[in-house]
């Protein structure tokens, strides 16, 4: 099913003719929304089958709107559905080959290659889909005293001021640290009960 998708760049997408009546999957990303939505004007005017974006497990979080790539995630699934009848969406959580699972504990949404792979086949293999797929397993490691401690702290610090947080993160990642900002909320507030 894959072999019937086109594979184009992001500064292909505005000249392109194969994207009409094609199924387009949306992997490009650019951290200015504008340049998003652009890019999913561009798409949209082709006029093309049917529309794959490419979200987040992020965009789950009640806390996305804290941080550009959640609220970014959030807002351009709710704009392609709402300009594209056949758009779907997939959510991927934490992509292997991505992240230092080494330096995260708690509920972490793994997707590996194969699982991404399953759920776009299935989508592209449907005529007419709007669905919205989550794309992760769930790997449990425990946290231990010095985390719950770290966990706690920072949670009380980002509801006390979100913009100390965001230079605490700042400091964490200086000093080669993972478990910060919107990571830190989906391994640990993700409500693995309520995902749709």
């Amino acid at each position: 099913a894959l072999r019937e998708c086109e594979m184009i760049s992001h500064k292909e997408v505005e000249n392109n003719s194969k994207l009409a009546n094609s199924t387009v999957i949306v992997f490009s990303w650019s951290r200015v929304l504008d340049q998003n939505l652009a890019l999913a004007d561009h798409i949209i005017s082709s006029k093309p089958k049917k529309i794959i974006f490419i979200s987040s497990v992020t965009a789950l979080l009640k806390q996305a709107n804290a941080w550009n790539y959640p609220r970014s995630k959030i807002l351009l699934e709710r704009y392609y559905q709402s300009q594209f009848t056949n758009t779907s969406i997939i959510r991927v959580g934490f992509y292997e080959g991505s992240h230092d699972f080494s330096k995260l504990v708690g509920h972490i949404p793994k997707t590996s290659r194969d699982e991404l792979r399953a759920s776009i086949s299935d989508l592209v293999d449907q005529s007419f889909s709007r669905k919205t797929l989550n794309c992760w397993h769930y790997e449990h490691i425990p946290f231990q005293k010095r985390h719950l401690i770290f966990v706690t702290f920072y949670k009380k610090l980002f509801k006390f001021s979100k913009i100390l947080a965001r230079s605490y993160d700042l400091f964490i990642r200086m000093m080669g640290g993972k478990m910060y900002g919107y990571t830190l909320f989906t391994i640990t507030d993700l409500n693995i009960n309520n995902d749709t």
